[in-house]
């Protein structure tokens, strides 16, 4: 901490606005939030975990579920961040999502079941795509892959089952501060959460119709970093840190009623919003 602290003095003195040490140099941030989508379980119950390290992904498996790790193997890449997301395919082929050199997302997929993986391809979606990319596999079967910008919402959605994409598509189009949070309702439907101009918690979701809900939905707060969204007992549970990190919580008011005629649904928010 005291080196900290002299080599911030050392450069302050010619910085008009880092006067005074205002509490920078006690603390540390990480340059890339590492999300908590990096592993994930292949189509015969292994366990997969991943990392970017030195520009390369390492991928570790399980020798048998539930059994030993294997030593990691290189499935290449060059030049992302370490901010990885996993997704699995209907036939069980894992699928890897990360941010590149060109501020886009790029993926390799196993090119069979517990196989080798493919050379990674450039989803765009550049240039200022920031932190970790969401995807959440639909009732159907077919992944959706969700990132954020400055400037909005991309996602992108897989053609068909095991099959290619297509996208990306905006799905929100005013400032976003913050990676996004994808969720499936009880009945299904993808919802996608972020943290909107000044830290206030919005989402955007699949309505009746199937179409996306526009124009978002605002929650409320004023947090900051990602938010967490679990499926508990049919209801999503917001939760995440609001300014003075403390944790916050909300929950939608009613769970969505499978095959019900298109129409509003309850939501989830402090202010008691219904949509």
């Amino acid at each position: 901490m005291r080196d900290k602290a002299e080599a911030f003095d050392t450069y302050a003195r010619f910085d008009l606005v880092a006067v005074g040490q205002p509490g920078w140099s006690s603390r540390t941030y990480r340059r890339w939030d590492p999300g908590d989508a990096w592993a994930g379980t292949d189509g015969d119950g292994r366990s997969h975990a991943f990392c970017v390290r030195g520009g390369p992904v390492l991928g570790w498996r399980q020798r048998a579920p539930g059994g030993s790790w294997r030593a990691p193997v290189d499935i290449g890449g060059a030049a992302l961040a370490a901010t990885l997301a996993v997704g699995a395919n209907a036939d069980g082929r894992l699928e890897v999502f990360a941010k590149n050199s060109g501020g886009g997302i790029s993926t390799a997929y196993q090119t069979e079941p517990n196989g080798a993986f493919s050379p990674w391809v450039d989803f765009g979606g550049g240039p200022d795509v920031q932190g970790v990319p969401a995807v959440v596999t639909r009732p159907d079967g077919r992944m959706a892959l969700f990132a954020t910008t400055s400037t909005g919402v991309l996602w992108w959605s897989q053609d068909a089952l095991n099959a290619g994409w297509s996208g990306p598509v905006a799905l929100v189009d005013a400032a976003v501060t913050g990676p996004p949070t994808a969720a499936l309702n009880d009945d299904g439907r993808a919802e996608v959460f972020y943290r909107a101009d000044e830290g206030a918690a919005s989402t955007v979701y699949v309505t009746r119709s199937g179409t996306w809900s526009a124009p978002p939905t605002g929650l409320g707060g004023d947090g900051t970093g990602p938010v967490a969204a679990p499926l508990a007992r049919g209801l999503i549970l917001l939760l995440g840190r609001d300014a003075g990190g403390r944790v916050t919580a909300c929950r939608q008011r009613a769970r969505p009623i499978r095959g019900s005629p298109a129409g509003p649904t309850p939501g989830c928010s402090p202010r008691g919003h219904r949509r």
